[in-house]
């Protein structure tokens, strides 16, 4: 009987080179041919999911960490963030000069400062690779990139939140009343900024594999996932068997898990 493959992207299918190797694509076909069912897992939004996966064919995809779980081109499920939350937190966003991203189905709305700070982290972190940067880019000013004046809440709901402190003491400020509706995600910061994502604690990628198998009424036995970051736990967590990357941190690596992989390498033959 096939098994239900669930994949983290970033750091996982793809490494710093932000596209997926050829002898990862090539395992990820072989495993749909071997009759197994391959679905992205990933944080990335709903329009953005396959930058730098050069054309690589899936039965399906979790995006927004759990907002937006489709197979092929057909959307099983929606979580929205509530008005009355959203509106709660850009305040505290406001108040704190906290930058954010709001990531909708139908692109991602951008405050001026998150995006300037990107565009020229992606420069510093890679200024030798010109394709690294142009596939990083277009998640930032490409196509169903939008800044935060175009933001309408009746029109597009959001899934997930991305937020930057240029100052770690604003953030820190609200740390605990975010804390209440959402699981914190950190990226990379440093001594004197943090940034992350804000993901709905009713709504993780272990929901959105959850919606995957009663679709296919399928089980939970025959799930495998594979990630490296802590926004991945609630995943491997809920699957019969979690993959994670060397280099994880160990409260990935304690539910379940069998042998680490390295990105860019393999993760299935």
């Amino acid at each position: 009987m096939g098994k239900y493959l669930f994949y983290d992207v970033d750091g996982t299918l793809v490494g710093k080179s932000q596209r997926i190797t050829l002898r990862n694509k090539h395992a990820l076909s072989e495993a749909r041919a071997r009759g197994h069912r391959v679905f992205l897992c990933t944080g990335r939004a709903y329009l953005s999911a396959f930058l730098g996966l050069d054309d690589l064919e899936a039965d399906g995809m979790i995006t927004h960490a759990g907002g937006i779980v489709s197979v092929g081109e057909q959307i099983l499920y929606e979580h929205d963030i509530s008005l009355h939350l959203l509106h709660r937190m850009l305040h505290l966003f406001q108040t704190h000069y906290i930058e954010y991203t709001l990531e909708s189905k139908d692109g991602n709305f951008h405050t001026l400062g998150i995006q300037q700070f990107y565009l020229k982290w992606i420069d510093e972190q890679f200024k030798d690779d010109e394709n690294a940067k142009i596939i990083l880019k277009a998640d930032k000013i490409g196509k169903n990139q939008y800044h935060t004046t175009d933001f309408d809440e009746r029109k597009n709901p959001v899934h997930k939140i991305s937020f930057l402190a240029p100052k770690r003491a604003d953030f820190e400020d609200i740390q605990d009343e975010l804390s209440k509706y959402f699981h914190i995600h950190y990226f990379f910061g440093n001594s004197n900024y943090i940034d992350g994502e804000l993901i709905p604690k009713d709504c993780t990628k272990a929901h959105g594999i959850t919606k995957i198998l009663e679709y296919y009424q399928a089980d939970p036995a025959d799930t495998i996932a594979f990630g490296d970051s802590m926004n991945d736990l609630p995943m491997i967590s809920y699957v019969n068997t979690g993959v994670v990357h060397v280099q994880s941190l160990d409260d990935l690596k304690k539910p379940r898990t069998q042998e680490p992989l390295h990105a860019d390498l393999y993760l299935l033959s």
